[in-house]
């Protein structure tokens, strides 16, 4: 049986406090031995983290997503940086820009995935991008980053760019930029 790696199980969240533990083992079982829980808050990248911390071949990604970047102040901007020092965070994320629910505005959401992108940059960690009805937006972003940035990977991936929704031509882009494409 083939090893899988899972880059997005957001299997710490209350809907999974009744079987989290059958969860994760059922996917041991289908030959998923790495599982990566990314974070949308501080909260939730605590539980991610603690989680980690309990299990085996889990990891937390810690990051905020775009619906929640209206939350970011500077006691969110601290407690990240805490987290992201745990050994047991693989990546920064889940981030990115949301231009179709719209939860935050877009100007919160742009300077939420910069606060991101720095994190990531600073520590060397990849990230975990979420993007939704806002590729050009995106662009003007992620890409100067990881052009600035790619010697740092020294030729890891840059990131994953979750639940895929653009053309090939943009995916191509960003695989070209060191990005993994997940869809």
């Amino acid at each position: 049986m083939s090893d899988f790696v899972d880059t997005h199980a957001h299997i710490q969240g209350s809907e999974y406090d009744a079987d989290r533990d059958a969860v994760i083992e059922r996917a041991r079982v289908a030959g998923v031995t790495t599982l990566i829980v990314p974070g949308v808050d501080v909260e939730t990248s605590r539980a991610a983290l603690a989680l980690a911390n309990r299990h085996e071949g889990v990891y937390a990604a810690v990051g905020v997503h775009p619906h929640e970047a209206s939350h970011l102040d500077a006691s969110a901007m601290s407690a990240f940086v805490d987290l992201l020092e745990d050994p047991r965070c693989v990546a920064v994320g889940e981030t990115g820009l949301d231009f179709y629910r719209m939860h935050s505005t877009r100007e919160q959401q742009i300077e939420a995935l910069i606060a991101m992108l720095t994190f990531a940059a600073k520590i060397e960690l990849p990230v975990v991008i979420h993007c939704r009805d806002a590729w050009d937006a995106l662009a003007e972003v992620l890409e100067p980053w990881a052009r600035a940035l790619a010697k740092t990977f020294r030729g890891g991936p840059m990131g994953v760019l979750h639940y895929f929704s653009s053309d090939l031509e943009t995916a191509r882009r960003y695989v070209d930029l060191g990005f993994m494409i997940s869809v």
